[in-house]
């Protein structure tokens, strides 16, 4: 479901910040209060939290339950859109502002197999090429809402291809050795980090016309593309080497911040890019 609002602003974009995964550089949700200080709205553009199903779901869930108090205590509204790693936490897996102006949403239908990296892929390749398979090509290529419900059964599928249970820490240790140091599995990560950009262009171009800027996340990879008169943002995300990024919306200007901090407290930094969504 695309989400059509005027939350209040100022609004802010946040991604991936991946609560309950061992890697997460939130610790507690007090950690974003800077990057949240002051707005009216907060969106959450997908991979919030680890609560599909695995071992952190229950810290997960615990951890949002946190971050929602907190929203409320200080008057902060918020907007959660899903991601592959919390498919079914929300109905919306996309918001449009300022007249259509603005799309956010996680980027994860961009990518072909959602994720192409994963050992979960493994187990669910056959059904997801299957159903991928039985798309309506027209619809794939103009209905951004075909698209990401395509995408969330897609998740599904990977839901299903938990990781497997009672393997001993040895045994975990030594899957998560060979992913990261996987040669398949790093070049099939660039790959969609050169690739994720054009694709995003096209599907503005194609779905969404009257859109200038697509906020995205998902690849973990942030940066700012330019191609006439649109741009596409990735905010980057909480569990990898680069650091991620904050967009800031109000009276129609967008601005993407550095966000300072490697663990623990988080806080805005300078300003790295920042557009009139009407240009």
């Amino acid at each position: 479901m695309i989400l059509v609002a005027t939350p209040l602003e100022p609004l802010r974009i946040l991604s991936d910040l991946h609560l309950g995964h061992p890697l997460s550089r939130i610790g507690e949700p007090e950690d974003l209060w800077p990057l949240i200080a002051h707005a009216g709205t907060v969106v959450f553009n997908g991979d919030s939290a680890e609560v599909r199903a695995g071992p952190q779901c229950e810290r997960a869930l615990e951890l949002l339950g946190s971050l929602q108090a907190l929203l409320d205590r200080r008057g902060v509204a918020s907007i959660f859109l899903t991601g592959n790693h919390d498919p079914r936490y929300s109905e919306q897996h996309a918001l449009l502002l300022g007249e259509g102006r603005l799309l956010a949403t996680h980027g994860d239908f961009l990518v072909p197999f959602i994720s192409p990296w994963s050992r979960r892929l493994d187990r669910c390749r056959a059904e997801m090429e299957s159903l991928l398979e039985s798309a309506d090509p027209l619809r794939w290529e103009s209905d951004l809402d075909y698209r990401l419900d395509l995408a969330r059964a897609c998740c599904d599928l990977l839901e299903t291809a938990a990781p497997r249970e009672g393997l001993s820490r040895m045994a975990k240790l030594l899957e998560m050795l060979h992913d990261i140091g996987s040669p398949k599995r790093a070049l099939r990560i660039v790959e969609v980090w050169l690739r994720n950009p054009g694709r995003a262009f096209r599907a503005m171009e194609r779905m969404v016309p009257d859109t200038r800027i697509m906020v995205v996340g998902h690849t973990h990879w942030p940066g700012v593309w330019l191609r006439g008169k649109r741009a596409v943002i990735n905010t980057g995300g909480f569990v990898s080497m680069p650091p991620a990024q904050l967009v800031e919306f109000a009276d129609g200007m967008v601005r993407v911040r550095a966000v300072r901090g490697r663990s623990g407290r988080c806080e805005p930094g300078r300003v790295r890019f920042e557009r009139r969504i009407d240009d």
